[in-house]
C-alpha cells in the first residue's frame, strides 16, 4: 500500500465517490469518477517520480571505473561500483531498482533467436514505475578465454544490467576513453599490447595476407602499428567476428 497522502484534488473526488455511493446514482457515474480518482492518483505519483530522479541526478554522475576490458584494455565500471555508489542514493530518494527478463507496460517486442532480454524496473514510493530493457546475444568467447554456455548468458546478463542501471539514472563512467564526442580516441596510435592483439586475432581467424591487406586499407593505414586507438575496438571486433563465422561455417 501506498502511504502518501492523497492528492487534494483526490480527496474530493474521493469524498464525492463516498456521497454517490449511498445514494441511488448510477453506477455508471460512480465508474467515472473512480477513474478520475485514479488518474489523479497517478498523475502526482509520475509527478513525485520526476522530481525525485531530478534530486538524485543533482547527487551522482560520474561513477568509478575499475574493471579492465581484457580486449580492448579500456576501464569500465563494474556492477557492484555501481550499486556500491549509486544505491545509498537512489533508495534516499524512495526509489527501487530490479531486474526481470519480461515487459510488463508495454507489449514486448519479438526477441531475435538465441539472443537475451534483460527488462530493468525503477520503481518510487509514490507509486509510479516505469521499465526499459536492452537485448543481446549470449557472450561467447573462445581459447583462453572461452565461456561454457552458461557463463556466456551470465556474462551477457551482467553487460546488459550494467548498461541499463547508467542509462535510466544518466551515470557516466568516470575516465571513459570513448567520451570524447565521437573523436573515438583521435589519431593517437594502438600500445604494443593492442598491436600483439591484433597480430594474435589476425592469426587465429587465420587472415591471407590479401585479407590483411584489405583490412588494413579499410583502416587508411598501411601497417597494424599504424592503427588510431580509436579503430581498435572496431578492428579486434571485425576479427573477432571474423573468426566466429569461419568456426560456425566449418561446424556446418
Amino acid at each position: 500500500m501506498n502511504d502518501l497522502p492523497a492528492p487534494q484534488h483526490a480527496d474530493t473526488l474521493l469524498q464525492q465517490i463516498d456521497r454517490l455511493v449511498r445514494s441511488d446514482i448510477a453506477v455508471e457515474r460512480v465508474q467515472a469518477l473512480l477513474d478520475l480518482y485514479n488518474q489523479e492518483r497517478a498523475r502526482v505519483a509520475q509527478e513525485q517520480f520526476n522530481q525525485a530522479m531530478t534530486l538524485l541526478q543533482a547527487e551522482i554522475f560520474e561513477v568509478a571505473s575499475t574493471g579492465k576490458n581484457p580486449t580492448f584494455r579500456t576501464a569500465y565500471p563494474k556492477l557492484h561500483d555501481l550499486l556500491k555508489e549509486a544505491r545509498p542514493i537512489y533508495t534516499k530518494y524512495g526509489f527501487g531498482i530490479r531486474y526481470g527478463s519480461t515487459l510488463q507496460k508495454t507489449p514486448p517486442p519479438p526477441l531475435r533467436e538465441g539472443w537475451q532480454r534483460v527488462v530493468i524496473i525503477t520503481s518510487h514510493n509514490g507509486g509510479h514505475w516505469e521499465e526499459a530493457f536492452l537485448d543481446g546475444p549470449p557472450d561467447v568467447q573462445q581459447g583462453a578465454r572461452a565461456r561454457t554456455p552458461v557463463q556466456a548468458i551470465g556474462s551477457t546478463t551482467t553487460y546488459l544490467r550494467r548498461y541499463l542501471f547508467m542509462m535510466v539514472l544518466n551515470l557516466v563512467p568516470g575516465g571513459d576513453p570513448t567520451d570524447d564526442d565521437g573523436a573515438g580516441g583521435g589519431d593517437t596510435p594502438i600500445t604494443a599490447e593492442q598491436i600483439a592483439e591484433i597480430n594474435r586475432l589476425i592469426a587465429d581467424v587465420p587472415l591471407t595476407s590479401e585479407e590483411t591487406s584489405n583490412l588494413l586499407l579499410a583502416m587508411n593505414v598501411s601497417a597494424v602499428e599504424d592503427i588510431r586507438a580509436g579503430d581498435y575496438p572496431r578492428v579486434a571486433n571485425t576479427l573477432i567476428n571474423r573468426k566466429r563465422r569461419k568456426e560456425e561455417n566449418a561446424d556446418c
